[in-house]
């Protein structure tokens, strides 16, 4: 099998190059990208800390939101108390809107705690197969499917691959994950001490 040039303007139009030729050396690209295997692992309880963090700070978010709806109650209450005990229209009708204004705040905070409270899935469905595919893309590529390998080529690259006849693949522009687990596992800085990983303060 082989791959057909049909560039305009290109040298190579027209030409043929070898498919073992050309995957073989994508492949060994492949290689080469993924981390280390012990990398993937601090990675992966490193992900799991995080996911951990935030789990326990989505929790206590909507904690002080039904505290907060407590309070509305609580005002809105004392001013159907007041309400009861006028009879000035001027004053019934700002009442009254105090009132709906709460009720409105009321419902946005109940809406906010309904959102919070969807349970994101366990950790190791949601990043157990995206760090799978990060440690060994080359896997994805080797199924034989054309969906899984259009897939890989749109999740590992920013860009179209360039390849020419004399001198193979071009300057490759990798995805943001491969770019920053490349840079984090050539780092030769210390890893940080053990412990959990804090998440920043907004």
């Amino acid at each position: 099998a082989y791959y057909y040039c049909t560039t305009k303007g290109c040298e190579s139009r027209s030409k043929m190059i070898r498919k073992d030729k050309i995957e073989g050396e994508f492949e060994s690209i492949l290689t080469n990208t993924a981390p280390n295997r012990d990398f993937i692992k601090i990675a992966f309880l490193m992900l799991r800390d995080i996911w951990n963090l935030r789990i326990e700070k989505t929790a206590e978010i909507s904690a002080e939101m039904k505290r907060q709806i407590v309070s509305f109650d609580q005002q809105i209450e004392k001013l159907v108390e007041r309400v009861v005990g006028t009879d000035t229209k001027a004053v019934i009708d700002r009442y009254e809107r105090e009132i709906e204004k709460l009720e409105i705040k009321k419902a946005k905070l109940a809406e906010k705690i309904a959102e919070n409270g969807r349970h994101p899935g366990r950790f190791s469905d949601v990043y157990r197969t995206a760090l799978r595919f990060l440690s060994k893309p080359q896997k994805l590529w080797a199924s034989g499917r054309i969906e899984h390998q259009k897939l890989l080529l749109r999740m590992s690259f920013e860009d179209h691959l360039r390849y020419t006849r004399d001198k193979g693949f071009r300057t490759i522009n990798m995805a943001l994950p491969f770019k920053v687990l490349a840079e984090i596992s050539g780092s030769k800085r210390e890893m940080a001490r053990p412990g959990r990983f804090e998440l920043p303060t907004f």
